[in-house]
């Protein structure tokens, strides 16, 4: 039988597919592989948002931190200057000898007591 209708709303007849082609779950191209559900570049796509590159992985890790509180409860960056053990490892000064935190990148202010109070964002301080 003879299609009907006009040649250019026809589609061409896809003399390439074959029954046992698969198609991308993601975008819906042709793949020739039954082995994977998504095309090269979807599973691309899908492995970074995972943490997989071509060239390794992203993990997370724990590392333990040092949290120093003054006598009355309260948190501290530092609890002697003469001992790096007694400080927050993340503990900077700027250009203008200003202790800032390595982490936030903040200004670190010192209490009436001379005690150095966490900056708001505080990685270790933060409830």
């Amino acid at each position: 039988m003879i299609p009907q209708g006009r040649h250019e709303d026809m589609e061409p007849p896809d003399c390439n597919r074959r029954d046992d082609d698969w198609f991308c779950e993601q975008c819906g191209s042709l793949l020739r592989d039954d082995a994977t559900d998504y095309c090269p570049d979807c599973q691309r796509e899908r492995d970074e948002i995972n943490g997989i590159y071509e060239n390794g992985t992203e993990e997370t890790a724990t590392i333990r931190l040092g949290k120093f509180r003054t006598t009355d409860g309260r948190g501290t960056c530092m609890l002697d200057p003469a001992h790096d053990e007694l400080r927050c490892p993340l503990l900077r000064a700027n250009a203008e000898g200003i202790p800032v935190c390595g982490w936030t990148g903040s200004d670190i202010i010192a209490d009436a007591s001379g005690y150095l109070r966490p900056c708001l964002n505080c990685p270790i301080h933060t409830p």
